[in-house]
């Protein structure tokens, strides 16, 4: 039944640089009805997820961005962020290729499918990017799909005391040799910290939660050959 799923999503792709509107690729390609062998919990999820994209794709036509589109350049700014940064915020931030990787497409890794509670946990959480407005459906894919895993971690912070993370392959998807070469940024030691830090002083450190789903990604023009 999942592979006869997959057999109906877009075939078009959207090659690098190419310029394209959020009309040209928003639109869900499936129905409630593909799915109605499969058990109740798990349907239930999935029809809440359908009606969350017919939501999520009547906002970017509508507005051109999607709801959860929710950073602000101008309040980057007065915060003191460079001004570089504060339009990265705004407007995306460019993954720089040095090279056109090839083009990839490849379904999640079969542990997604280990068993019905599993699949059900990556469905949950991505109906959670849904209703926080952080993904949406593709009537047209990227060039590349990189295949799809998650992990699942115990929490005390979660409400079922599990965390658990969607997370992309960009190796197998062979993205990663493809990407501009930035210099390391390594965090420092904390036997480092300890000795940066002078008599009677105090040290605390503040988390942005979840900045990833936040930060932007935007379709930059293709330059030379990239």
């Amino acid at each position: 039944m999942i592979a006869k799923a997959f057999q109906g999503q877009p075939c078009d792709v959207v090659e690098p640089g190419q310029p394209f509107t959020s009309a040209d690729i928003v639109e869900y390609f499936w129905e409630s009805k593909d799915f109605e062998a499969l058990p109740f919990e798990l349907r239930s999820v999935l029809d809440e997820t359908l009606q969350e994209e017919e939501r999520e794709i009547a906002h970017v036509l509508k507005h051109r961005f999607p709801s959860g589109s929710k950073l602000s350049g101008e309040g980057a700014r007065q915060f003191g962020v460079s001004e570089k940064r504060a339009e990265a915020w705004q407007s995306g931030s460019a993954l720089p290729f040095k090279s056109t990787p090839p083009q990839f497409a490849r379904k999640p890794y079969s542990s997604v499918y280990t068993n019905l509670s599993t699949l059900i946990l990556v469905c949950v959480e991505i109906l959670c990017l849904l209703k926080l407005g952080k993904a949406m459906p593709w009537k047209r894919m990227p060039w590349i799909l990189s295949p799809t895993a998650i992990i699942v971690k115990a929490s005390p912070f979660e409400d079922d005391s599990l965390k658990k993370r969607i997370v992309y392959d960009c190796t197998a998807s062979g993205v990663n040799p493809h990407l501009a070469q930035h210099a390391d940024m390594s965090l420092p030691t904390i036997l480092r910290l300890l000795l940066s830090i002078g008599k009677d002083y105090f040290m605390a450190k503040s988390d942005l939660k979840d900045m990833f789903y936040n930060f932007p990604v935007r379709q930059a023009a293709r330059t030379g050959p990239f």
